[in-house]
């Protein structure tokens, strides 16, 4: 992350700032290390963190270059932070976090928490920790039978491959040299869609959701379609303050029959939505160990 800062800076206090932010939360003084072949988590007491300091000179973009390095999971912190001073009253606070200790929600947390105690504010103890969390994930304690049950269901058949019209076959290794393309829906066309939705009484998630696996099921001329969507993973109110990486995955498994509505089709996709977020809780990989799904480099 890259945040430009404008106005006097107090690169004492920032340095303090993060130092505190480290000792508050574990996951930024974890490291991981291998014993027998498996990997072990490792909270250090203490940080020997030290902001990373430069002068901006017509280098701008190589400082920058040189601050995003390979972290290595044996040492903490798996978190660096640097500050380019381009004018006296004018900054660039860069962030780096290894995505093993952090997720989307960590990030607002950390800026958050990061503001806070740069203003000399206080903030209120973390009831968990995320060892907490981890310790509970492995003992089984939150995936109940009925989760296990629910997604073994329905990967009970084989799921097939997507197999889209490209322009050339798949390389044998997976890459991503993809593009991405933007573009806008215009406001009529939203006003309709929010109104189909009100009328279903869904929301624009699972309307644009639905669109997307007609989209999909037409362009592969397959009635069998699997999605996968992310969940925030945090179901505990107590863990909404805690960085670490929650995020699961949900394979969502849709038929599209084409003598269907779409009407219809829209209530059966906001319907398995609803399903899955309710049995959220058993992990993706979980479900691939126990579908035994044949792995592909492709």
């Amino acid at each position: 992350q890259l945040i430009r800062l404008e106005g006097t800076l107090d690169t004492a206090e920032l340095s303090k700032a993060f130092r505190r932010l480290i000792q508050r939360h574990e996951n930024l003084r974890t490291s991981f290390e291998l014993i027998d072949e498996e990997p072990v988590q490792k909270i250090a007491a203490s940080s020997d963190f030290e902001l990373e300091q430069w002068t901006a000179g017509e280098e701008l973009d190589e400082s920058i270059r040189k601050f995003i390095r390979p972290f290595a999971l044996d040492q903490a912190p798996l978190f660096r932070a640097g500050l380019i001073k381009v004018k006296p009253d004018e900054h660039i606070l860069m962030m780096d976090m290894h995505h093993i200790i952090t997720d989307g929600v960590s990030q607002s947390i950390l800026i958050h928490d990061f503001m806070q105690l740069y203003s000399g504010k206080s903030l209120p103890p973390i009831k968990l920790s995320y060892k907490d969390f981890a310790e509970w994930q492995q003992s089984k304690k939150m995936v109940r039978a009925a989760d296990k049950q629910f997604w073994n269901n329905e990967f009970a058949e084989e799921a097939p491959v997507l197999e889209l019209p490209t322009d050339f076959k798949r390389p044998q290794v997976r890459k991503y040299e993809g593009d991405t393309f933007r573009f806008d829906i215009r406001p009529e066309q939203t006003v309709i869609l929010e109104y189909i939705a009100k009328q279903e009484n869904t929301t624009m998630f699972n309307m644009l959701f639905a669109i997307f696996y007609v989209l999909l099921a037409k362009l592969s001329n397959q009635k069998d379609v699997v999605v996968g969507i992310t969940t925030a993973g945090r179901q505990d109110a107590d863990l909404e303050n805690v960085i670490g990486m929650f995020v699961n995955t949900l394979p969502l498994r849709q038929r599209i029959d084409g003598k269907q509505s779409f009407r219809a089709f829209l209530r059966q996709v906001q319907k398995k939505t609803l399903q899955g977020l309710d049995h959220q809780a058993y992990s993706y990989e979980e479900l691939l160990d126990d579908i035994k799904v044949e792995r592909n480099t492709s």
